[in-house]
Parts: C-alpha cells; structure tokens; sequence
C-alpha cells in the first residue's frame, strides 16, 4: 500500500532546486529588463520565477484555448517565441500557423517550441499577407500596443478576412493609467481601460468583448471579436 504521507513533506533537496531554478529564471529577468536592446519578443519560460504566486502571464494561454474547438485551425499573430502555440493550443488545435515579423523570435520558437502541429512564418502583418484564411481561432496576444491606432484598424480588417463564418480572434494588452507617458518604448498605441480597447476594435468588430484582469504587477485587457 503507498504510504501517503511520504507526499506530505517535499524533500529539502526538492526545496532547494525549485530554489535555484526560480533563482535562475529571475536572473534572466533582470538581464532582460536591464538591457535596452532586449528583442520585442520574450522567452516565457522565464516567467517561472513567478510561479505559483503570480499567474497572470498563463492567462493568454487558457483564454485562447477556451475558444478552441479539437482539430480547429488557429493563426497565432505575434506568436514571438512559440511558447502558447507549443505548450497550450497545439494540444487542441489541429493546425497551427504562428507568426511574427523577427527572426529571432522565430529561430528560437522552431528551436525550442518545435511541433508538428505547428508551422513558422516570418509575416509583416502590415505589408505581407496572412499565410492563410478560414481560421477558426486568431489569437494577438499582448501585440496591439505595438501599432499605431491606423495600423491596428488595418490589421483588424486583415484578421476579419482570415476568419472562417464563425471564427474569433482573441487577444490582450496591458492597461497604462494614462496617455502620454509610454509605459513601454516599443509601444505606439496604449490604453487606459476596456472601454478605449473596445472603441477601437468596433471600427472593424461591431461584436466585441472585453474584460479586466488585476494583479500587483498589472493590469491586462482581454478582447474577444467575431463576425
């Protein structure tokens, strides 16, 4: 019979090597934030180092898997390091195009986030065309901000023609508390509540929904859009 209660204290050895991995993780942080040439896309490994007390940068990967059906075709805009596309939708999702404008991002999402289910493209979203249409689901995580309003307009009408009759794109962004002040340098187009991410996307998506999430660290908008 197996004893139980040998599961009711975690080894010390165990203690210490979530110890020096969550350690490591935030090491590579810091060497992120630290450095004014990091790329725009990130290793999200690298949010280990919060876990389990801060959650909120999984919460991409169980909003867009909730709008994915098995064996549905999904186009990842953005996709930066592979990491939603391999570790959550690609167990549901029966196609996969993810996409993204730096080579970096996507020399280390083939390396690392490799799967069958999933297929690569370097796309500027506002010169090349999509790799496909008739997608069930597009997700554009954590992206709009990089654009200007115009730029975001135009590629909302973009991901509206790629969507299949009952499609839906699903995506974020983070909330600053006013305009003016950039609360990142890469960013062009920032909001300040769900409402300023509603009026914009109901220049292309009449039906729209967004909703909030709050932790210490930040507060996200999460937008959901179909036909």
């Amino acid at each position: 019979m197996l004893n139980i209660g040998l599961l009711d204290t975690e080894p010390g050895e165990v203690i210490a090597a979530k110890q020096v991995v969550k350690s490591y993780y935030l090491l590579r942080l810091k060497d992120v934030w630290q450095n004014h040439n990091s790329p725009v896309w990130f290793d999200h490994e690298i949010d280990y180092h919060m876990w389990p007390k801060n959650i909120f940068w999984i919460e991409r990967g169980v909003f867009g898997r909730i709008m994915m059906t098995p064996g549905c075709r999904v186009l990842d805009l953005c996709c930066g390091d592979g990491y939603f596309s391999d570790v959550w939708y690609s167990t549901i999702a029966g196609r996969i195009d993810a996409c993204d404008n730096d080579s970096g991002a996507l020399d280390f999402a083939a390396q690392k986030h490799s799967n069958e289910r999933i297929k690569y493209h370097r796309v500027d979203v506002l010169a090349d065309s999509l790799p496909g249409t008739n997608y069930d689901v597009v997700t554009w995580f954590e992206a709009i901000e990089h654009f200007t309003e115009d730029q975001i307009v135009y590629i909302l009408q973009k991901i509206n023609s790629s969507l299949n009759q009952k499609g839906r794109l699903i995506g974020s962004t983070t909330l600053v508390k006013q305009l003016g002040k950039p609360g990142n340098r890469q960013h062009k187009r920032e909001f300040t509540s769900q409402e300023d991410v509603a009026s914009v996307l109901s220049r292309v998506f009449t039906n729209n929904h967004a909703w909030v999430s709050i932790y210490p660290e930040r507060t996200t908008c999460y937008f959901q859009c179909c036909k």
